[in-house]
C-alpha cells in the first residue's frame, strides 16, 4: 500500500482485534466495480491514494456532488466515485494477516483455502460468530473477528 498515510490509532485498534468506531447513522458502501480507484479528494484531478477490489467495504462520511468521502478499514479517508459501489449489498475483507475460509462454520471445519489481509469478498450470511462469503462462487466461511464488514 505505498503512498497510503499510516495512522497509530487505527492500527492500535486494528491490533487489539477492535475496529475503527463508525459514526452514528453511517452506511456501508460495497464497492461493485471491478475495482476502484480512491482519491485524495472528490474529482478524477486529485491523486489516486488506493485502488481497491471489488467487494470492499467502505464507511460513507460526506457526499459532494457525485463523490463520496469513506473511511477504509485502516481507518484513512479517501473519495470514491459514488458509482463505483452500492448501499444495498454486503461485503468484508481480510483484515488479519491470513484469514481461514471453512467449508462450514467453525475452527476445525475443513479448509476451503486461507485468505490474505486485504482480500475481498461478498457476504451471504451470518451464523454466530461466522460469517458466510462467497468465494470465486463456493459458500465459505470466516471467523467474523478476522474480518472488517465497515
Amino acid at each position: 500500500m505505498a503512498g497510503r498515510a499510516s495512522r497509530w490509532l487505527p492500527a492500535a485498534l486494528l491490533a487489539a482485534g477492535l475496529s475503527w468506531p463508525a459514526a452514528a447513522g453511517a452506511e456501508t458502501l460495497c464497492v461493485t466495480a471491478g475495482k476502484a480507484n480512491l482519491r485524495s479528494g472528490p474529482g478524477t484531478a486529485y491523486r489516486i491514494t488506493w485502488e481497491v477490489p471489488r467487494h470492499m467495504p467502505l464507511v460513507e462520511a460526506a457526499r459532494e456532488g457525485d463523490w463520496i468521502k469513506v473511511r477504509d478499514l485502516d481507518g484513512d479517508i479517501h473519495w470514491v466515485f459514488s458509482g463505483a459501489g452500492t448501499k444495498t449489498a454486503r461485503c468484508a475483507v481480510v483484515k488479519t494477516e491470513k484469514a481461514h475460509l471453512g467449508k462450514e462454520p467453525g475452527a476445525k471445519a475443513a479448509a476451503l483455502r486461507d485468505a490474505a489481509r486485504h482480500e475481498c469478498f461478498r457476504l451471504d450470511g451470518e451464523k454466530g460468530g461466522w460469517l458466510k462469503l462467497d468465494v470465486d462462487g463456493k459458500p465459505a466461511w470466516v471467523a467474523a473477528s478476522d474480518v472488517w464488514t465497515g
